[in-house]
């Protein structure tokens, strides 16, 4: 508790100076195309969703009422299943934007030199976020998301996509908030 208090206090002063932080550690779990564990190396568990992106939801509980949501959203487990493949097991590079209402660090997560974030978009697994990415992400995030559906990539296929907003509304959902 300690250290998430700690932990809370830097990201809020860090942010209040718009000073985006790193944080490393590794993946231990994939949630959805946008939220994933970490574990740092003084084995401390973090969980994190990826800063200007959208995925399908998958199957999941909702928080406001502990309901079971047992449909996926089309597209969910794939989008999942690529962050997987992405960054499951690998040490990633977390450049920590602020903490969502979840406890959540939100974050540009770097493997290697790769913005795995813009990838998601890239390929078709998540849509960017319009409403609230800003400089300097914006703009390579819906020019890859324009190709994204030019293309007709992953979630861009569909001929009645589906954003995940309006996915949780319908589900009476708490909306992610960037």
């Amino acid at each position: 508790m300690i250290m998430f208090l700690v932990l809370t206090s830097f990201i809020q002063a860090s942010c209040s100076q718009n000073i985006a932080f790193v944080i490393n550690g590794t993946v231990t779990k994939v949630l959805s195309g946008d939220v994933f564990q970490i574990i740092t190396s003084v084995q401390t568990k973090l969980w994190g969703r990826l800063y200007g992106v959208d995925a399908p939801e998958t199957f999941t509980i909702n928080p406001r009422n502990d309901a079971v949501i047992p449909i996926d959203q089309p597209y969910g487990d794939a989008s999942r299943t690529a962050l997987g493949n992405k960054i499951l097991g690998q040490t990633v590079h977390l450049s920590v934007i602020k903490m969502d209402n979840h406890h959540r660090l939100v974050a540009i997560v770097w493997l290697n030199e790769r913005n795995i974030n813009l990838e998601m978009v890239c390929d078709g697994y998540a849509e960017a976020l319009v409403e609230s990415i800003k400089p300097p992400y914006r703009s390579a995030f819906l020019e890859a998301q324009q190709e994204a559906k030019s293309n007709r990539l992953g979630i861009w296929s569909f001929p009645r996509y589906e954003r995940p907003g309006d996915f949780r509304k319908r589900f009476n959902m708490p909306d992610e908030e960037e």
